[in-house]
């Protein structure tokens, strides 16, 4: 039987959307928990496997502890996810099944890194890797490559071909800097001279395409937003995820730009969202500060609704910006 592959994209913030919290909430139930672990604001960049304790996802749902574990344990025996209450781990171990959890290429597996080592060591984790190593090995040796170097047992400068494609003018080098490169590209992962207004270097980089889906920011520009935003990892991936969702699916879906253009915007946007979102708070205090599409959103109203306003004007400001480039 052919298995119909037909999916939709679901912004994982949706949760805590104020418009989305404020309709009515549905009785604790298998059905809605399930999709409530497939699409987790919790989730990291890999597919399936995320920490969260039951006893704060019953409250973000609004449930009942003892409720929340009843459709849980019924989710678990169905074989949907599993739970390990000592480390607050989920595991879905069918994630990578789905097409729409499928990494672009063996970099976006490298990047996985970081978030495999911050999860607790347990039985659950070993056993979600050992699913991820055997998925690997089904893709094929740069896959099986790239999840060694995410483990930590291989050196990237050791891989011959780190983005996994074929070809005399492959990358030799396989640092992080070099993740997430375009199908038809060979990018420096690093944060280069800003080139003149329209000129992104070559003219590869420089056609005009939608807002790739595999978009990604190099690993140094990352670690600069979090040194001068006081942000966190996941709060900078956040962002980008937020950012690719409105170019793609959202309300600025059919703009084109150079790929080049892309990595800008999405740097200087979440560079200032999350300047906005802090401005006037101590940087450790981010986590709790973040626009309300960005999680569960700050407890203190006038927080919120001070980031509510930012937001807005910041997305009034980045569309006049492109407007005029788009004009010009």
């Amino acid at each position: 039987m052919k298995v119909d592959r037909r999916f939709s994209q679901v912004v994982r913030t949706i949760w805590s959307h104020p418009k989305f919290r404020k309709l009515s909430k549905p009785k604790p139930n298998a059905q809605t928990l399930v999709l409530r672990l497939l699409v987790a604001p919790e989730m990291t960049g890999v597919p399936g496997i995320f920490k969260a304790w039951d006893a704060a996802l019953a409250a973000d749902l609004g449930w009942p502890l003892s409720a929340f574990r009843k459709c849980l344990t019924e989710v678990i025996e169905a074989g949907w996810a599993v739970y390990d209450e000592e480390t607050g781990v989920f595991w879905l171990p069918n994630a990578l099944e789905q097409e729409a959890n499928q990494p672009a290429n063996p970099n976006v597996v490298r990047s996985w890194r970081t978030p495999l080592a911050e999860l607790p060591e347990s039985k659950l984790k070993t056993l979600a890797i050992e699913k991820l190593v055997t998925w690997a090995k089904d893709k094929g040796d740069s896959w099986s490559i790239a999840l060694e170097e995410a483990l930590g047992k291989r050196s990237a400068m050791s891989s011959p071909n780190p983005s996994g494609k074929s070809g005399p003018k492959a990358l030799v080098e396989g640092s992080p800097k070099q993740e997430h490169e375009h199908e038809h590209e060979k990018e420096q992962e690093h944060d280069p001279p800003k080139p003149p207004e329209g000129d992104d270097g070559d003219d590869s980089a420089s056609r005009l395409i939608a807002c790739p889906k595999d978009l990604a920011l190099p690993e140094q520009i990352i670690e600069g937003l979090m040194g001068t935003c006081g942000a966190t990892r996941e709060q900078v991936l956040a962002e980008v995820q937020e950012f690719k969702s409105y170019w793609t699916i959202g309300g600025g879906m059919g703009r084109t730009f150079s790929r080049g253009m892309w990595l800008r915007k999405c740097r200087e946007r979440i560079r200032q969202r999350l300047s906005e979102a802090n401005s006037g708070r101590p940087a450790s205090n981010t986590a709790r500060q973040i626009a309300p599409l960005d999680g569960p959103g700050p407890a203190d109203p006038a927080i919120a609704e001070r980031n509510r306003r930012a937001l807005e004007a910041h997305e009034r400001r980045v569309q006049a910006e492109l407007d005029a480039e788009v004009a010009s």
